[in-house]
């Protein structure tokens, strides 16, 4: 099921409405989507489709899902085993097994990165039985740590992919990112593949190398006007979007800062005098009419403000 615009009622068919992305890009399965091409998850209810709109990043590993083998991964203690394999996998065709029977087993890799900059590490990982886990080498004045973000052991068994993540503010410039089983953790059998290092507090969507920033827009000409409206939809916050544009139309600019993680419904109305807007039908502030519409835009500005957000069940009225 893909998504569509109409003027009244839901987005229910989506009929190309000037979705860009200049790059490659990966759902939460996994699977590669061209560019120009919207990324459907699921949506607020039941069986229905929303559009992943996500602001572009940089994954600053290299080999990052095993494609090339142990190419940049070094070998970290001696696993009974530690290989290769092409099922199960995450992303692509291959993906790292892993049986370990003590502390310090995996793989791992240097880095060079910024003192004083904030990344995200982050990892999908498929878990037999144990907890692996991902850590980052911190230096701070010399002390050395390795903190670990470890499985939750519910995953153990449960046949699917989860991901690992970890933000940190490198110490130094020389850091080192393992994988595997360290002192946290415990020992068992898993697989890891997907793994991204990006300089941001938050981890977004996978990407081998560089994906775009995405953009939605919409055209409304004969659709909306200055004088009355309504722009409503279903947003999935995810925690990460403070301050950020979820939409723009000409004046009409809606920023929930408030909101929660999750699903709301936000509704923007104006009619010629005032504008409100309103987060899951509550009224959280009022401005006055917009002077001009322009296109409407989801998930950024149209500009250089991107959220990384759901967005679904767009509704545009006259009225």
């Amino acid at each position: 099921m893909s998504l569509s615009i109409r003027r009244r009622g839901l987005i229910d068919e989506y009929k190309g409405y000037n979705f860009r992305r200049e790059s490659m890009a990966q759902d939460s399965a996994g699977n590669l989507i061209y560019p120009h091409n919207a990324r459907f998850e699921q949506g607020p209810f039941g069986s229905d489709k929303a559009i992943l709109v996500e602001e572009g990043t940089t994954n600053l590993i290299s080999n990052p899902s095993f494609e090339n083998d142990f190419s940049s991964w070094v070998n970290w203690g001696t696993p009974p085993t530690r290989e290769i394999v092409t099922s199960p996998v995450w992303h692509d065709s291959k993906a790292l097994h892993l049986i370990t029977n003590a502390n310090n087993q995996g793989v791992y890799r240097d880095l060079s990165l910024t003192a004083g900059i904030t990344y995200t590490v982050s990892c999908w990982v498929y878990v037999i039985t144990g907890q692996p886990v991902i850590m980052m080498e911190i230096n701070n004045g010399g002390v050395i740590s390795y903190p670990p973000t470890v499985a939750n052991p519910s995953w153990a068994g449960d046949g699917q992919w989860h991901r690992l993540t970890y933000t940190f503010t490198a110490g130094s410039t020389s850091n080192r990112l393992c994988i595997g089983k360290s002192a946290a953790g415990a020992i068992g059998e898993y697989y890891f593949d997907a793994v991204q290092l990006e300089q941001k507090p938050y981890a977004t969507t996978f990407t081998p190398s560089v994906r775009a920033n995405e953009s939605l827009m919409v055209p409304i000409e004969g659709l909306l006007s200055p004088q009355q409206g309504t722009i409503e939809l279903w947003y999935n916050d995810n925690g990460i979007n403070k301050n950020k544009i979820v939409f723009k139309c000409g004046d009409l600019k809606f920023n929930p800062v408030s909101v929660t993680k999750g699903w709301h419904l936000i509704s923007v109305i104006w009619d010629g005098v005032d504008t409100n807007y309103y987060i899951d039908k509550e009224l959280v502030s009022t401005t006055n009419s917009p002077t001009e519409l322009g296109s409407l835009y989801l998930g950024s500005d149209g500009d250089i403000d991107f959220i990384n957000s759901l967005i679904s069940h767009l509704r545009l009225s006259s009225i």
